[in-house]
């Protein structure tokens, strides 16, 4: 139902955002990579943080569709059930939808976990409390906010992760300019 309220321009741009922030996603991945020892689990992290980061804008190019072409289907029915075959098309977009949001955040937290552990072990110079921070932990804090505490809704729901990365980075970022 979110998809329905919002405006196919929010849709587009969302899509697109995700898009046009992979090669900043990409010097992450590397400022991550210089960050921690070399290492079999550094370079474990890397590779699913990298394939996870790959495939997350074919995700948000998905979930761009699937809204519309649900508004679409809504508009033609004005308002009562959508015809077969807008309901097979929305089907077909929301399964496609669900398999690459599915893998992509998946992979991504498989190598925010391997990453997460660098962290706690001190395999990287981030202090280890940081490991908290790391978007896998992140975003639970980030859905914590934004279901219990209702802040930021409905703009930052399915956003958790996103918010976490960023949050991360700044924080990275931070500590490399102004060490704790």
């Amino acid at each position: 139902m979110l998809m329905l309220s919002a405006s196919k321009k929010r849709l587009r741009w969302g899509a697109l955002l995700a898009n046009f922030s992979i090669p900043l996603m990409l010097a992450g991945l590397y400022s991550l990579f210089m960050l921690a020892h070399l290492s079999m689990w550094n370079w474990l992290a890397i590779v699913f943080l990298g394939i996870g980061f790959v495939l997350s804008p074919v995700a948000h190019v998905a979930f761009y569709y699937v809204g519309i072409i649900s508004k679409v289907a809504y508009e033609q029915s004005e308002g009562k059930s959508c015809s077969v075959s807008n309901a097979k098309l929305i089907n077909e977009v929301v399964l496609f939808l669900d398999i690459t949001w599915r893998v992509a955040v998946g992979v991504t937290a498989l190598g925010w976990l391997v990453y997460s552990f660098l962290i706690f072990t001190n395999q990287t110079i981030l202090p280890s409390y940081l490991g908290i921070l790391t978007p896998l932990f992140g975003s639970l804090w980030v859905i914590l906010l934004v279901k219990k505490l209702k802040i930021g809704r409905p703009y930052l729901n399915g956003a958790a992760f996103n918010v976490a990365f960023t949050i991360f980075f700044i924080l990275v970022l931070w500590y490399y300019l102004h060490p704790f």
